[in-house]
């Protein structure tokens, strides 16, 4: 069973690591983007 936990937390850590890329990614996108509300 502890082998598989490693496994499981790595694959936690890799899902976690990714979508804090995707998050990162999306306030980048959003900052440097013109807004309709400016005009």
């Amino acid at each position: 069973m502890g082998e598989f936990n490693k496994i499981r937390l790595s694959l936690g850590r890799f899902l976690v690591l990714g979508l804090e890329f995707q998050l990162a990614g999306d306030v980048l996108r959003t900052a440097v983007a013109p807004s309709l509300g400016v005009a």
